[in-house]
């Protein structure tokens, strides 16, 4: 909840808690694809495929196995 308000307040200049904010809904997608944190946190759903898009983030994604 607190995560889904906050996300409002994210500016243009990435911070550490919103890479870390990214890297963990990623990783619930990853390990916990039936989790659905989407429908309860649609602010944060509409946010991170932006985030995820930055060349910083892609440039730093694990390699495909």
């Amino acid at each position: 909840v607190e995560l889904e308000k906050a996300v409002a307040d994210f500016g243009n200049q990435p911070t550490i808690a919103q890479i870390t904010t990214a890297v963990m809904l990623e990783y619930l997608d990853f390990r916990l694809p039936d989790l659905d944190w989407r429908s309860g946190n649609p602010a944060l759903a509409a946010w991170l495929p932006g985030f995820s898009a930055r060349d910083s983030m892609q440039q730093t994604q694990p390699p495909a196995s």
